[in-house]
C-alpha cells in the first residue's frame, strides 16, 4: 500500500477528486491532508471524508522538521500539492526525491512562476489570445513550476472565452487526469524500483513488469534469464505467467501492465496473446540498446523475406503439416485462445 499526503492552501477541489477516486482501490490511498492556513474549506473537505488534516505554520515548513517528521511517521510515500501555493522546503526535497508531484493550471513552461496560479493564470492566457491552454502535472523542484514534466492534456480555447471559462475546462482536465496520472506514475515507479532491485540481486537484467486490474496490482515479475537459464524469462512474460496463475485465466483481458522498458518484440507478442488492454513504459529501446540489450535487429529479421534472416527457416512436409490444425478444427470441445 501507497500512501499519499496531499498538501492544499484552498477550496480542495482537488484534494475531494483524488481521495475519492483512491477510495476502494487497494494499492494508493490517502492519508493525510496538510494545509497552510486555517479557516479554509478543505479542511471540512477532508473531515467529510474522514481523513486527519494538519496545520502547520510558515515557521513550521521553513524552520523545522516538523512536516517531515510527521511524514515519516505516517508512512506517506507520496507528496501530492492539490493547490498547495507555497515552494516546498529543502528537506522535503531531498527526503522525497521524484516523489512530490504538482498539477498547474497552464501548459508548461509557459505561464508559470511565482503568483501564476488560479485566476492569474487563467487571465494571463486569455489575455495572450492563446488558441489553447491546458494543464501539466509534473515533479517539483527548488523552484516553481520547472521540475520534470509527468503528463500534459490541452483544451482549446474560443475567442470568446473568458478566465472564467477556461477555468471551467481546466477544472475539467483536473478531475478527469490528475488522480489517473498519480496512480499511474506510482505504478510505473514501482515496475522501475523493481528492475533497479533485480540489479542488485543478480537474478537477471535490468527490467521489472507489474500488471494491475482495476486499481490493484495482481502480479509482477523481472527478468530472471541468467539465473533461471531461460532466454524467454523476461520481466513482462514472467509477470504474464504470474497474472495467469492468480487469475487462473490465460486471458488477461480488462488488465494493464507497467514495465520499466518498452517491451522487446517477444513480450509485445505475449502481451497481445495476453488480451492485456494496455502498456505503459518508461525506458524505450533505445535506452536498452545504450545498456547492451539491442532489438532492434529482431524488428529488422521480422521485415525481412524468410531466406535473407539471419536464421534460416525452411518449410518442410507442407501438407502433412496442415493435419494438426484439421484435427484442431474438428475437435468439438476445444477452448478458444
Amino acid at each position: 500500500m501507497k500512501k499519499l499526503a496531499l498538501f492544499a492552501s484552498g477550496n480542495g477541489t482537488n484534494v475531494q477528486q483524488i481521495s475519492e477516486y483512491f477510495i476502494g482501490r487497494g494499492e494508493i490511498t490517502v492519508d493525510c491532508v496538510v494545509v497552510n492556513k486555517q479557516n479554509i474549506y478543505v479542511i471540512e473537505r477532508a473531515k467529510n471524508l474522514g481523513i486527519d488534516c494538519f496545520y502547520f505554520t510558515r515557521e513550521d515548513f521553513y524552520s523545522t522538521d516538523k512536516v517531515l517528521d510527521l511524514m515519516k511517521q505516517r508512512g506517506i510515500d507520496y507528496i501530492i500539492l492539490a493547490g498547495f501555493l507555497w515552494l516546498v522546503p529543502e528537506n522535503l526535497l531531498k527526503n522525497y526525491d521524484h516523489k512530490i508531484i504538482n498539477i498547474h493550471p497552464a501548459l508548461l513552461p509557459s505561464y508559470g512562476g511565482k503568483g501564476m496560479y488560479g485566476h492569474h493564470v487563467h487571465e494571463a492566457v486569455i489575455a495572450a489570445k492563446e488558441k489553447q491552454s491546458g494543464i501539466t502535472i509534473h515533479y517539483i523542484n527548488e523552484k516553481y513550476d520547472s521540475g520534470d514534466v509527468i503528463f500534459q492534456a490541452k483544451c482549446d480555447i474560443k475567442p470568446t472565452d473568458t478566465p472564467e471559462d477556461l477555468a471551467a475546462s481546466i477544472h475539467t482536465l483536473e478531475k478527469t487526469y490528475f488522480p489517473e496520472i498519480i496512480e499511474r506514475t506510482v505504478f510505473l515507479q514501482t515496475a522501475i524500483e523493481l528492475a533497479k532491485s533485480n540489479v542488485h540481486s543478480g537474478k537477471g537484467g535490468p527490467f521489472g513488469a507489474i500488471i494491475t486490474k482495476d486499481g490493484k496490482i495482481i502480479a509482477q515479475g523481472t527478468n530472471s534469464v541468467t539465473s533461471t537459464n531461460d532466454p524467454t524469462a523476461h520481466a513482462e512474460v514472467n509477470a504474464i505467467r504470474n497474472a495467469c496463475k492468480e487469475l487462473n485465466d490465460f486471458n488477461l483481458s480488462g488488465c494493464e501492465i507497467y514495465t520499466s522498458c518498452e517491451p522487446c518484440p517477444m513480450c509485445l507478442s505475449a502481451v497481445y496473446w495476453a488480451r492485456i488492454d494496455k502498456i505503459y513504459y518508461a525506458g524505450d529501446q533505445n535506452d536498452a540498446a545504450r545498456g547492451g540489450f539491442d532489438d532492434s535487429f529482431i524488428y529488422k529479421e521480422i521485415a525481412l523475406d524468410k531466406n535473407k534472416r539471419s536464421i534460416k527457416s525452411e518449410q518442410f512436409l507442407k501438407e502433412m503439416g496442415k493435419e494438426p490444425f484439421e484435427e484442431w478444427n474438428n475437435k468439438q470441445d476445444r477452448i478458444q485462445y
